[in-house]
């Protein structure tokens, strides 16, 4: 495997579309996270969301068997999926504060080990159907597919969809490459076309202490990539509900629900993430009002 060092690029390209200048947007990884399913969907092979002029989509991927065949292996969902990639992410976040190459991630030599790194201390917690999900849910994150479609449904390419892939200088949006035995132990290795200019300043031990459901994980994550990139020169950044609601996949049964759990969320992100007390407005029928707020975790300059 190529360790070869290679430093980080967290230039954002600011001679993209004024849209992403001017206002605060989730970045794709942000919204890879968001939009995980929280139950199994079974069969069904993708999710899809509509952000602005910006179709994305969650694609499941397949297992190569040793005769030859594959196997479906369904979209990723739920608690463990979203304990992972926060896992992830926040070791992006730290080898990005220190101008670090972040070439692959050790999750231990044992289902055990790696679960323990997520959270499930219990000595109940490492039953063998513990340890088989959450490699599973690895497993269909490694092989899912998120992507951009660039063409709008009469086949024309979406000028929005260029300028968010030159903002973000994203290549390919999915940040895992494989995971392989390494140095002893199993290890998730890194897509190097996966844009850690924007390391996301999370930290999963702020989210696991809010003892909470995906929903709460999500608004986390949200508000700790929106929040500090909220324009210096607004006092604030008016989201409408119907866009806030889109960027979390449309999965509520109207807007009304999806706001009333929102809140519920946002109040548990508030006990990890205080600044958000005074960051988010949530109180408007309308509008989600956001005021710069410094993130969660210290962010590189």
């Amino acid at each position: 495997m190529d360790s070869a060092p290679q430093r980080l690029n967290r230039t954002v390209n600011q001679s993209a579309d004024d849209y992403f200048v001017k206002r605060a947007m989730p970045s794709p990884m942000t919204l890879f996270f968001i939009n995980l399913p929280h139950e199994d969907l079974g069969s069904v092979a993708e999710c899809r969301m509509n952000v602005k002029k910006a179709n994305m989509v969650i694609r499941s991927g397949n297992r190569q068997l040793p005769d030859g065949s594959t196997q479906f292996l369904g979209l990723p969902y739920g608690m463990k999926a979203r304990r992972i990639l926060l896992s992830v992410f926040t070791q992006m976040h730290q080898a990005a504060m220190a101008d670090q190459p972040l070439i692959w991630i050790p999750i231990g030599k044992s289902s055990s080990g790696f679960l323990r790194q997520l959270g499930y201390e219990s000595a109940s917690s490492f039953s063998s159907s513990n340890g088989k999900l959450a490699n599973n849910q690895l497993q269909r994150l490694v092989a899912c597919e998120f992507a951009v479609e660039e063409r709008d449904e009469r086949g024309v390419i979406s000028s929005f969809v260029e300028s968010m892939k030159r903002h973000f200088n994203f290549k390919d949006m999915h940040p895992f490459w494989d995971v392989e035995p390494y140095e002893g132990q199993n290890c998730i290795f890194r897509n190097y076309d996966y844009p850690f200019n924007l390391a996301l300043p999370v930290s999963y031990e702020q989210a696991h202490q809010m003892n909470a459901r995906c929903l709460s994980w999500d608004v986390y994550v949200f508000l700790a990539d929106m929040l500090h990139r909220v324009p210096e020169d607004v006092a604030s950044q008016d989201m409408p509900w119907t866009t806030v609601e889109k960027c979390f996949g449309n999965t509520y049964k109207d807007l009304k629900h999806f706001r009333e759990n929102f809140k519920k969320a946002l109040a548990n992100v508030k006990k990890v993430y205080p600044a958000v007390e005074t960051g988010v407005d949530a109180t408007r029928s309308d509008v989600l009002i956001l005021k710069r707020t410094p993130s969660p975790v210290a962010h590189p300059k």
